[in-house]
């Protein structure tokens, strides 16, 4: 009895010395960085000819300015890049191959897949279509090269080509059980011809005291570089960003020092009352660009206009430059050779453009 009893304090110790360690919810290695260390300039938007009923998402690459709409007729539009004339209406909505019947928009994702501009869809929450862009136009109408099995998740999924036929898939929260808001944490999988990987970002789960809010606190909003090899993740809510790196296995993670740590929210109220991060992102091969709301859930309901800042990043994680935006911005789309950040206004559906040439110095 002796013997047992001993086992019992023993198990009890060790039981009661993990319950006491402090949970880590992120595992890569976290940066602190100052924000407001960088000065945040105001910026007024001009209103270009691009008046586009039904405009969700927009997005640049090459020479191309996409625009995505819910305009059964052609959900997709392709713009010249500098002039602005449109060069092709595409996938209307439909079951064929050339088609897009339920598409999925988060932001954009274009990337140059085998060097060719190309626009990689989600639709049906099934299948990735691939569009070439330059053949497209030239048709008259969707040049699909390929098409694949999506990733598809209770919460939230998606797959981001990172070049040479490898994917970085983003495995969102798993109900364990919704009841007991048992979950298990988002991952991050490189997947190619030679097997899987995963880039572990997250940790022990941070549990709320709802199911819907525990969800919630792990979206993201996410962009491969156009080239390939790295891809960007930027939380919702919290003030979190991450830059992964699909050669070394690694992610980088900056957090803004002056905001909220992913360890403190515990209810619904406390995350409704956090000034939100990111909705929407863009990306070049110098650039990541993210918008800031800085505005909580309730204050987004008195307000839903509300202006909104912009952040400009290299590859590296170095934050570049600060904007303050004059009206509340939906998606944004930059372009690298004219320095012209464009923003679709979620108020009007108008399409604004900023010159921001005079407040950036890249480095090739």
């Amino acid at each position: 009895m002796k013997i047992i009893r001993n086992i019992g304090i023993v198990v009890a110790t060790f039981l009661l010395i993990v319950s006491c360690e402090p949970k880590q919810y992120i595992v890569s290695e976290v940066t602190e960085i100052d924000v407001s260390a960088v000065p945040e300039i105001e910026l007024q938007g001009i209103t270009t000819n691009l008046d586009i009923m039904g405009a969700t998402e927009i997005g640049i690459i090459d020479n191309y300015f996409v625009v995505a709409t819910t305009d059964p007729n052609g959900q997709i539009r392709v713009f010249d890049k500098n002039s602005l004339k449109e060069l092709a209406i595409l996938c209307p909505e439909g079951r064929s191959r050339t088609d897009l019947m339920h598409p999925y928009l988060q932001s954009l994702q274009l990337v140059n897949k085998n060097d060719l501009p190309t626009l990689l869809m989600v639709d049906n929450n099934s299948v990735i279509k691939s569009i070439n862009l330059k053949e497209s136009v030239i048709a008259g109408s969707a040049v699909v090269d390929t098409i694949i099995k999506a990733i598809c998740q209770p919460v939230d999924g998606y797959s981001l080509y990172v070049g040479n036929n490898r994917w970085l898939d983003y495995h969102g929260i798993y109900f364990d059980d919704p009841r007991d808001n048992i979950c298990t944490a988002p991952t991050f999988i490189v997947k190619e011809k030679q097997g899987k990987q995963e880039i572990p970002l997250f940790g022990d789960i941070k549990n709320m005291e709802a199911v819907a809010w525990t969800a919630s606190y792990y979206i993201g909003v996410a962009l491969p570089r156009p080239s390939g090899r790295k891809a960007v993740f930027v939380m919702y809510v919290l003030d979190y960003f991450n830059i992964f790196d699909t050669d070394s296995m690694t992610v980088k993670t900056i957090h803004n020092s002056n905001s909220i740590t992913i360890d403190k929210p515990t209810g619904i109220n406390d995350v409704r009352n956090i000034p939100l991060n990111c909705t929407s992102v863009a990306t070049t091969d110098d650039l990541i660009i993210t918008t800031v709301w800085n505005y909580s859930y309730y204050q987004s309901l008195e307000n839903p206009k509300f202006p909104i800042h912009v952040r400009i990043w290299d590859w590296d994680g170095k934050l570049i430059a600060r904007f303050y935006m004059d009206r509340h911005l939906a998606s944004i789309a930059y372009d690298e050779e004219n320095m012209i950040l464009y923003g679709l206004d979620s108020g009007d559906e108008k399409i604004y453009s900023y010159d921001i040439s005079p407040y950036l110095s890249i480095d090739k």
